[in-house]
C-alpha cells in the first residue's frame, strides 16, 4: 500500500507516514529488544532495575483491591529510593521529578485528579441488587421514575472569580466568603427525563427573617432542624407529605422513588401511590442519579 493511501486511511499527513517507513528498523528493534508496544516512550531507563522494580511496585498497590490508596509524587520517590538502595545502585541516584515523568513516559502511567466518592464502592457486592432494580423497574415508564438526593447548599458562598479593571488586577484580592461554610440542606427530586422537579429545604432557622416580608416567601417547602440535615422526623412527618401532595398534582399514576441507605431516609412508603425504591448502602456516587451532574448544576448555577 502506497504511503498517500495509508495517510488518507488514518487520516495523518503523509510526511508522517514517510517518518514511520523510514524509521522502520529503529522501531523493530525497540520492539526485539522487549519494550511493551504501550509504552508512551521508547527509550529506556538509566537505571532499568530501579525503572522495573517501581512499576512492579505501582502495579501492585493499583492492584490492591477496590479500596487503592492514592499514590503521590513523594510516595513514587520515596520508593525509588529505597529501592535503589535495596538493589545496591552504584553512584548517586536521585529520585527527582524528572525520573519520575521520564518513568511515567515508559510506563504510560498519569497523574489525576481525585474527585468523588465512586471508588469506594463494591461493584461486585453491589451488582446483584441493581440487577433486581432494573428488573423491578423494567417497563415502567420513564417519567415515573424519581430519584431523590440532599447536598449542601452553602448559600454565603461568593464567586471565585470577578471582573475587574486593568488598574486593579494586581492589587485586588479575595474575602473569607469564598470559603464560608454557612449552609442549607437542599432536597433533589427529579424524574428519568426531567418533567418532574421539586426542592425542598432543611435550615436552622425556624422562620428565615428574610422571607418575612410581603412578596418575598419562600417558593419552596422549608423546614428547620439544629443541625439543618435531614432527619427521620423530618422525612416521615414533613418532607414525605410535601412530595407526595407534589406527585399527585404531577399524576395520578404510581411512582417509584429511588432513594439511597441515608441513616435519615425511611423506605416504608405511607402512600400507595409512591413505592420506595433502595439503592445498595454505600453505593450513593455510582448509582445515584442526582449524584451524576444534577446536584453539582444547581449548586454552580446557584454560586
Amino acid at each position: 500500500m502506497s504511503p498517500s493511501l495509508l495517510a488518507a486511511q488514518f487520516n495523518v499527513d503523509h510526511t508522517t507516514i514517510q517518518k514511520i517507513y523510514d524509521s522502520r528498523a529503529k522501531i523493530f528493534a525497540t520492539c526485539v529488544s522487549g519494550i511493551p508496544l504501550n509504552y508512551h516512550c521508547a527509550q529506556r531507563g538509566r537505571v532499568e532495575v530501579v525503572d522495573k522494580a517501581l512499576y512492579e511496585w505501582f502495579f501492585r498497590r493499583r492492584q490492591a483491591g477496590r479500596k487503592k490508596a492514592p499514590i503521590s509524587l513523594p510516595a513514587l520517590q520515596e520508593t525509588a529510593l529505597l529501592l535503589a538502595r535495596r538493589h545496591r545502585v552504584g553512584g548517586r541516584f536521585v529520585a527527582s521529578r524528572g525520573f519520575i515523568s521520564r518513568w511515567q513516559l515508559r510506563h504510560a502511567v498519569r497523574r489525576v485528579h481525585l474527585h468523588g466518592e465512586a471508588e469506594s464502592v463494591d461493584m461486585a457486592e453491589a451488582q446483584g441488587r441493581m440487577d433486581e432494580i432494573l428488573s423491578q423497574l423494567a417497563g415502567v415508564a420513564r417519567e415515573r421514575i424519581i430519584s431523590m438526593n440532599q447536598a449542601a447548599l452553602l448559600y454565603e458562598l461568593v464567586p471565585s472569580h470577578s471582573y475587574v479593571t486593568e488598574k486593579e488586577a494586581r492589587a485586588v484580592r479575595g474575602t473569607k466568603d469564598e470559603r464560608s461554610k454557612a449552609r442549607l440542606t437542599m432536597n433533589v427530586c427529579v424524574n428519568a427525563i426531567g418533567t418532574f422537579r421539586f426542592i425542598s429545604l432543611i435550615g436552622k432557622a425556624a422562620v428565615p427573617v428574610c422571607f418575612l416580608c410581603r412578596g418575598r416567601e419562600l417558593p419552596m417547602p422549608y423546614h428547620s432542624r439544629a443541625k439543618a440535615w435531614m432527619h427521620g422526623e423530618v422525612f416521615s412527618q414533613h418532607w414525605f407529605k410535601d412530595f407526595v401532595d407534589r406527585v399527585k398534582r404531577f399524576t395520578s399514576e404510581k411512582v417509584n422513588l429511588v432513594l439511597d441507605n441515608a441513616s435519615g431516609h425511611s423506605f416504608d412508603s405511607p402512600d400507595p401511590q409512591v413505592f420506595i425504591v433502595g439503592l445498595p448502602r454505600n453505593t450513593t456516587a455510582r448509582f445515584q442519579p442526582c449524584d451524576a451532574g444534577i446536584i453539582k448544576m444547581i449548586q454552580s448555577r446557584y454560586r
